[in-house]
């Protein structure tokens, strides 16, 4: 491998790195607020479970409440309807007494109906605690990585922005201009080799004879297809 090559590589090798470091700098905390959101929403399915759980039961007490002020109806007019002297009277009253008798069946209705829905409210509270609290978990596990990982990469990057000073000072004057601007192009991949099938492992794309025969021996070539200076692994 050429001294130009040698640099070239070298010098893509941390420029490599760096781009690896960024992506897990963006990457680890976009995760991280995904797994709250996650926990967040499994959070509001719960309090929406005992919120529903919560309004059945006010439900139910409301309907028995109900029950009760009819009944108390029923026994009232059944005691007014004995101390009635006309058929007319009683036959009127009796018609009352099965209304209120139907509105109590039909609130005993309500309340069984309630009682269900209570029952399977609360039921499925559990299971939904669980899983908030599963996904809370995991989501300050994430928070945690995601700060330390940051913090780690914060510092390695001091070290390579060195070493990047470093290798690019031994790069040919001419090349390192031309190396930056692909590197930024490409997402931090300046560089590519040939495979033996003369194959461009930068845009895997066939690179012409002239230029894989170019860069064999030793010239500082670039792929015709996506630009990238080409090296023989």
């Amino acid at each position: 491998m050429s001294v130009a090559h040698e640099s070239l590589a070298a010098l893509q090798t941390v420029d490599t790195e760096i781009a690896s470091l960024k992506r897990t700098a963006k990457q680890l905390p976009e995760e991280a607020q995904a797994a709250k959101r996650s926990a967040e929403a499994a959070e509001r399915e719960a309090e929406q479970a005992r919120t529903l759980a919560r309004d059945a039961q006010r439900f139910v007490d409301q309907r028995n409440l109900d029950l009760q002020t009819t009944e108390t109806a029923i026994k009232r007019l059944e005691a007014q309807s004995l101390q009635l002297k006309t058929p007319t009277d009683f036959e009127t009253m009796q018609r009352q007494i099965v209304q209120k008798r139907e509105e109590a069946s039909a609130l005993e209705t309500k309340i069984l109906e309630g009682m269900d829905m209570v029952d399977r409210a609360r039921a499925a509270i559990p299971d939904k605690e669980a899983h908030a609290r599963t996904l809370a978990t995991k989501a300050a596990a994430a928070a945690e990585r995601a700060k330390t990982e940051v913090e780690k990469g914060v510092e390695r990057l001091r070290v390579l922005a060195r070493e990047w000073a470093e290798r690019s000072a031994q790069v040919p004057a001419d090349l390192l201009p031309r190396y930056v601007l692909l590197r930024d192009r490409h997402g931090g991949q300046a560089v590519a080799t040939i495979a033996p099938d003369g194959m461009c492992q930068g845009c895997f794309m066939l690179v012409t004879r002239a230029r894989a025969t170019q860069a064999l021996a030793g010239e500082a070539v670039a792929c015709n297809n996506c630009e990238r200076y080409l090296i023989v692994a």
